[in-house]
Formats: structure tokens, C-alpha cells, sequence
């Protein structure tokens, strides 16, 4: 091997150490000759067989730095050039067009990291391979490991730019109107005939409450007759406030289902089944108040 390169490696291994670490782009063969200068002069200058020596025992090591480097850097070249599937402007007739440019936006960043970390990756493996060669292993680990994690960071980049492509690629169409009044067929006559027993009023008109007032004098426990009838009161507002209710939300309900305004009516034919639930609880109620009424 050619002592004077090996000279010029040593020197960059203890201008390494000195210095911390060297922009290896910037040494250039003047530099590399200027060094060499004076070197006679240096008391402790190693000998040719020292530097061959450090040179072959670094063999393995930059063996292993230079496979995997390359490796990082043939996957890089050969990989297919990242596109996105997303059109511009957002094509016409799509569902959930909002999110769709939203997706399209993302999935451009995505494409244009894979681009920056490509160059890197094509831009470092020289360095990496000139380190190499003049034996500094601190810098080509150093490289190595940022090509490392670029080339990881594209390969999920990429693996996402893939998984928004085929979201692209099966993205729904919005229904047509015909198409929307088709498909909710089936529950719109479900939701009618739901509505239709919560609403029905039949055997469920107000109970005679059977409370008098004053209380009457022959009554044993009138603190209580009195609670009772007062409660019983209440019911009964309560039970014509919902008999007046459930036909009215029952009306609107039947207009939304005509018109297919599904949100609408699921939303009205809800408060149509708690209210018909309450007033079932209430009459219940003001029943068995009136039994209760008969023993006092």
C-alpha cells in the first residue's frame, strides 16, 4: 500500500480526534500534499509498517460501513419514483370532498419528504465512501447513520403515501338523490311504523283524578291525601302536555321522512318514543295514586 496515503490517513484520524470531527467534502489533494510537509520533522511520526498495521485491522469495520451504505444507497436508486393518486382540483361528484383535499394535502408533504430524504441518502454516500477510504470510521459511522434513518423514514412514507393512494383510488362517489331515496327505503318505513305506536293516543286519555278539594273531613291521614292530590295534579298537566306532543313531532316526523330527511326524523321519532314511554309511566301513576286515594 502506498505509505503516503497511509500518512495522510493517519493524520486525518488525529485531526479527527483534535478537532472533533472535519468536513471531509473540504479536503482537497493540496491539502492532502501540504500536510504531508514537515512530517520528517515530527519526533513521534509513526512508521510505514505502524500505519498499514491500523489500516488492515480497521479492514472489517469499514467492510461492514461500506456493504451497508450501499445497500441504503442501491435501494434509494432502484426504488420507483413516490407519486400520489389524489387529482387536483378535487373531481366532481366525490363524497366528502373537504376531507378529500385534506388527504391530498398530506399525502403531497409525504411525497416531497421521500423526495429531500432520497437526495440525501444519493448525496451522502459519496462522503460515506471517501471517509472510508481514508480510514475514518467516525465520520463514516456518523454518515452512515444518517442515511440509515432517512432511508427508514421513506420506507414509512412511502408505506403511507401507498395506504392514502388506495384510499384515492376506491374514494365513494356522493349518492344521487334517487339513489340516497332508494337506499333508505327500508328505513323510512321502519321509522313510520315505529312512529305510529308511540303516537297512538288510543286507551291513553287522562285519567278522572280522584282527589277532591277541599280535602274532604272524613279522610284519617290528610297530610298525605293533600301530597297525593297535588302530585296527582302535576301528573295530569303532564299527561295532556304529552298527548298534545307526541301528534305534533308525529306530523313533523311524517314530513321529514317524506322529504328523506333521515337525520331528521330518527332524531324526532327518539323524543316520539321517550315521550310516549312517559306518558304511559304517568297515567300509570295517576292510577295508582287513585287506588291509594280510596284508603285514606
Amino acid at each position: 500500500m502506498n505509505t503516503k496515503i497511509l500518512a495522510v490517513s493517519a493524520m486525518l484520524l488525529a485531526g479527527a480526534a483534535s478537532a472533533g470531527e472535519f468536513p471531509i467534502t473540504e479536503v482537497s489533494v493540496g491539502d492532502m500534499k501540504s500536510s504531508l510537509k514537515g512530517t520528517a520533522q515530527e519526533p513521534a511520526a509513526r512508521g510505514s509498517d505502524e500505519n498499514e498495521r491500523l489500516y488492515q485491522a480497521g479492514a472489517a469495520a469499514r467492510a461492514k460501513v461500506l456493504k451497508e451504505g450501499r445497500k441504503y444507497f442501491l435501494a434509494e436508486k432502484k426504488r420507483a419514483k413516490t407519486q400520489s393518486a389524489f387529482a387536483t382540483p378535487t373531481p366532481e361528484g366525490l363524497a366528502n370532498q373537504q376531507v378529500y383535499a385534506q388527504l391530498r394535502e398530506k399525502n403531497a408533504g409525504f411525497v416531497s419528504n421521500v423526495a429531500y430524504w432520497q437526495e440525501q441518502v444519493r448525496t451522502l454516500y459519496p462522503r460515506l465512501t471517501y471517509a472510508v477510504k481514508v480510514n475514518d470510521l467516525a465520520t463514516a459511522n456518523t454518515i452512515l447513520g444518517h442515511m440509515r434513518d432517512d432511508h427508514f423514514a421513506i420506507e414509512n412514507e412511502v408505506a403511507a403515501i401507498e395506504d392514502n393512494n388506495r384510499k384515492a383510488r376506491a374514494w365513494p362517489r356522493q349518492p344521487t338523490n334517487e339513489e340516497e331515496y332508494q337506499a333508505g327505503a327500508g328505513e323510512r318505513a321502519s321509522i313510520l311504523a315505529q312512529a305510529a305506536a308511540a303516537a297512538d293516543l288510543e286507551g291513553r286519555g287522562a285519567p278522572e283524578n280522584a282527589f277532591v278539594s277541599p280535602t274532604p273531613a272524613s279522610v284519617t291521614n290528610k297530610a298525605r291525601y293533600e301530597e297525593l292530590r297535588e302530585k296527582n295534579a302535576g301528573f295530569l298537566r303532564n299527561i295532556e302536555y304529552w298527548r298534545n306532543q307526541l301528534p305534533a313531532n308525529h306530523a313533523n316526523l311524517k314530513e321529514a321522512v317524506g322529504v328523506n330527511d333521515l337525520k331528521t326524523a330518527r332524531i324526532l321519532l327518539d323524543y316520539l318514543k321517550k315521550d310516549s314511554a312517559a306518558l304511559t309511566n304517568e297515567i300509570q301513576a295517576v292510577q295508582k295514586n287513585n287506588d291509594e286515594a280510596s284508603r285514606l
